[in-house]
């Protein structure tokens, strides 16, 4: 089973740049990188790809995927 490792600047979105006119990019889980590094990045099972660089396992990003749709769902409820 092949397993598909995210980089962090995949996962969160990127603004705009306007001085090179690049549109923005909309990352995979849809937050700003703040938000991800303080409260996604912590649950995400880490993979060392180099001396500095790290990766995150695909089956962590789905299962916070369905945390995250699971606490919508629960507040809409309420």
């Amino acid at each position: 089973m092949a397993m598909m490792i995210y980089r962090a600047n995949e996962l969160y979105n990127t603004p705009a740049k306007r001085e090179e006119n690049k549109p923005a990019k909309r990352g995979k889980l849809g937050v700003g990188k703040s938000h991800f590094y303080e409260e996604i990045e912590p649950k995400l099972e880490k993979v060392k790809l180099g001396e500095k660089a790290v990766g995150y396992t695909d089956r962590s990003v789905d299962k916070v995927i369905k945390e995250g749709i699971a606490a919508a769902r629960a507040d809409m409820v309420r």
